[in-house]
C-alpha cells in the first residue's frame, strides 16, 4: 500500500512539475513574440529615418565651392530660382484710367505676401489626383516675315511696359513649320528663345501639319489604356509588398516573419485588426460609386463608356439600391431594381438572354409591351414560368410624374 502511495504522490508532482514548465514555455514564447514586434517597429523607423536622410541636402557646388550650412543653401537656392524670374522695372508708359473713364479699384492688398493661412487653404483646394492646369502656357501663331515679327515684338514689348506682365523668354521656344529657305535666325532676331524643329508636342500631345497617323498617337493611347485597366493594378501584388514593409522592412517577407495573420491584419481596429485599408474592397466600393454617379449624374463625361465593373459589382449594386419608379425615362427596365426592390435580370434571367433591347428605359419598353420583343423565342419550361411571373409584376406597375428616384439600402439618408 505504501508504494502506491508513494507511486501516486510521484505522478502528481511530476503533473505539477509539468505544467509549471508549461507555463514557463508559454511565457517564454510570449516575450520572444514581444521582441520580435519590438525588433520589426524599429527597423521600421530605422527604414523610415534613412529614407528622410536620403532626401537631405548635405551639400551644394555653387560657382567652384562648397556650401553646408542651412543658412547659405537656402541663399544658394534662393537667388538660383530668382535668376529665372525677370526683374521689376520702373514703366515707361501707363495706361489713364481716367481718361477711359474705368472706375479704379484700391489693389493695395495684392501686394502684400501671401499669409500662410491662405496658401494652406489654395492647397487644400488642390484636386490630389490632378495636376496644375498649365494657364501660362500661350501659343502664337505668326508669318515668317520680318515686319511681322517686329510688329509683334513691339506690341509684346508695350504691353509689358503698360502691365508689367512680360514675357519669359527663357521659357519660350519658336517652331518653323514649313519655313524651308528662310533664315530663321535672321527672321526671329527680336525673340531671344531657342528654335527648335517641328513637328513636337504640347502639352503631352504631339502636334503636325497634317493628319497624325495611328504609330504617333499610339504611345498617348496605350499611357491611358495602362491607366484605367483593371489588370495594371494587381492588389495581390501590391499586399505582398506592404505585407513585407510591415513585418520585415522590405519589399516581400516570407511567412515565418509575418506575425499576425494578413486577412486579420486588414480588419479594422475595433475588430481587432491593424486597420490595414483592404484594397480589394475598397476598389470595389469605389466601382459601386462609379454606378452610383452614373445614375444620380448623368452630365459626367465618362457616363456612356464601358466602365471595368465586373458582374459581381453590378449584382451587389442591385441589392444594395432600390428605384422608385417615376415617369420611367431614367430608369432602364432590365438591370434597375424598379419592381418591388428587384431588377427583370433577377427575376427572369433565363429570358434576359432572348431579350432584344437590354439597355432600354422602362418608358419605352411600356409602351406597347416592347420588353416583349423577342421573347417568343422561349422554349423551355422554366422561361414560360418567369416570363409569366414577370408579366404580372410588370402590369401591375404603373408610370406617375416626376422623375425616377434612387435609394441607398445601407445609409439612413439614402445616399450613398
Amino acid at each position: 500500500m505504501a508504494e502506491k502511495q508513494f507511486k501516486r504522490d510521484l505522478k502528481a508532482r511530476y503533473l505539477g512539475m509539468s505544467a509549471i514548465e508549461k507555463l514557463k514555455l508559454r511565457q517564454r514564447s510570449r516575450l520572444c513574440m514581444i521582441k520580435a514586434t519590438k525588433a520589426s517597429e524599429k527597423l521600421f523607423f530605422l527604414r523610415v529615418t534613412g529614407r528622410r536622410c536620403k532626401n537631405f541636402i548635405q551639400h551644394l557646388q555653387v560657382e567652384g565651392r562648397t556650401v553646408h550650412t542651412h543658412k547659405e543653401k537656402a541663399e544658394c537656392i534662393f537667388r538660383h530660382f530668382s535668376s529665372y524670374f525677370a526683374d521689376q522695372q520702373s514703366r515707361e508708359h501707363t495706361i489713364n484710367w481716367e481718361e477711359i473713364g474705368t472706375q479704379r479699384d484700391n489693389l493695395q492688398a495684392l501686394e502684400l505676401p501671401f499669409t500662410e493661412q491662405e496658401v494652406w487653404s489654395v492647397v487644400q483646394d488642390l484636386a490630389a489626383e490632378k495636376a496644375s492646369r498649365p494657364d501660362g502656357y500661350i501659343a502664337l501663331f505668326i508669318n515668317p516675315v520680318r515686319d511681322e515679327v517686329k510688329e509683334v515684338a513691339e506690341i509684346l514689348q508695350a504691353f509689358g511696359n503698360v502691365s508689367g506682365l512680360r514675357v519669359n523668354q527663357l521659357k519660350s521656344a519658336v517652331y518653323p513649320i514649313r519655313c524651308e529657305g528662310i533664315n530663321n535666325e535672321e527672321t526671329m532676331q527680336w525673340f531671344q528663345c531657342p528654335i527648335k524643329a517641328f513637328p513636337c508636342s504640347y502639352l503631352g500631345l504631339p502636334l503636325h501639319f497634317r493628319k497624325l497617323q495611328k504609330v504617333e498617337v499610339q504611345p498617348l493611347i496605350e499611357k491611358m489604356a495602362a491607366s484605367v485597366s483593371p489588370n495594371c493594378v494587381q492588389p495581390a501584388k501590391i499586399d505582398k509588398i506592404r505585407r513585407g514593409f510591415l513585418w520585415k522592412g522590405e519589399a516581400y517577407a516570407d511567412g515565418g516573419h509575418c506575425l499576425v495573420n494578413w486577412r486579420k491584419a486588414k480588419m479594422p481596429k475595433k475588430f481587432g485588426g491593424l486597420g490595414i485599408l483592404d484594397l480589394d474592397l475598397f476598389s470595389r466600393a469605389l466601382r459601386l460609386r462609379w454606378l452610383w454617379l452614373e445614375w444620380v449624374d448623368s452630365d459626367h463625361p465618362w457616363v456612356g463608356t464601358v466602365p471595368h465593373i465586373t458582374q459581381v459589382d453590378r449584382q451587389l449594386f442591385r441589392i444594395s439600391a432600390v428605384v422608385t419608379l417615376g415617369d420611367g425615362r431614367k430608369a432602364k427596365f432590365w438591370h434597375d431594381t424598379w419592381l418591388d426592390g428587384r431588377a427583370p435580370i433577377d427575376i427572369a434571367p433565363s429570358l434576359y438572354k432572348w431579350a432584344w433591347r437590354k439597355h432600354i428605359k422602362v418608358q419605352e419598353e411600356l409602351c406597347n409591351q416592347c420588353w416583349t420583343r423577342g421573347l417568343q423565342r422561349m422554349t423551355s419550361v422554366t422561361e414560360m414560368a418567369e416570363f409569366v411571373c414577370l408579366w404580372d409584376l410588370v402590369t401591375q406597375a404603373t408610370l406617375g410624374e416626376g422623375q425616377d428616384a434612387i435609394a441607398w439600402k445601407w445609409t439612413a439618408n439614402g445616399e450613398y
